[in-house]
């Protein structure tokens, strides 16, 4: 559309943190951002339609045809503008708040599948030919991070979990946090070796479990 230069999505934190089990009644998430519009001229837009949408894909065998059925796991819309709507020419920031559901998994990308999510924007333009006109579509990938901690700022009250054991002439003791937050950026691990060795090797290991 040559009266529509430009189109974007802007968000105010690039990702999305959620936080707790997310089999727990947990509240909703709100998106929050702007929609940036470039116009030529001025011109009368007569709907701004946002939808956020997640899946999981999974391949089950090599063989099948279909190797990656898709399971929607998220579909929240909102009207950002119901009516039609007169923009000026230049640039104009359109503000939006979309609520989506707390309890959806983070996203992933394994060898046997992927969990992912998209905030689209379609932007019908208002014209006397409006059955004609062809809608304006915009997608962002987001990206959903969880931690089964309540917030980061309760990372240092984690309980944490000791684990000891003996194999010929070494004995040695671990702690670790039970609950970690990737957003951290590290693990705190405390331990004593008794005995000889020539070097220790701390290998950590992340199991995702999907139902």
């Amino acid at each position: 559309m040559p009266d529509m230069i430009a189109s974007e999505i802007l968000l105010e934190s690039e990702g999305i943190d959620l936080f707790g089990d997310p089999t727990a009644d947990l509240d909703s998430f709100v998106i929050r951002g702007k929609l940036r519009l470039f116009l030529a001229k001025p011109r009368r837009i007569a709907r701004i339609y946002m939808r956020f949408t997640g899946q999981t894909q999974t391949k089950i065998m090599d063989d099948l045809d279909d190797q990656y059925p898709t399971v929607q796991v998220a579909d929240s819309g909102l009207n950002v503008i119901e009516k039609p709507t007169r923009f000026t020419a230049g640039l104009t920031d359109v503000p939006f708040e979309l609520s989506i559901p707390g309890d959806i998994p983070a996203s992933c990308s394994l060898p046997q599948g992927q969990t992912s999510y998209t905030l689209s924007v379609e932007i019908m333009l208002s014209s006397p030919l409006n059955k004609l006109m062809k809608p304006i579509y915009i997608e962002k990938p987001i990206l959903v991070r969880r931690s089964f901690v309540t917030g980061l700022d309760l990372l240092a009250y984690m309980p944490s979990s000791r684990c000891r054991g003996t194999r010929r002439q070494m004995a040695a003791e671990f702690e670790a946090p039970k609950v970690v937050c990737q957003e951290s950026g590290s693990i705190v691990v405390h331990g004593k070796v008794l005995g000889c060795f020539n070097k220790i090797v701390v290998r950590l290991e992340q199991l995702t479990v999907y139902r």
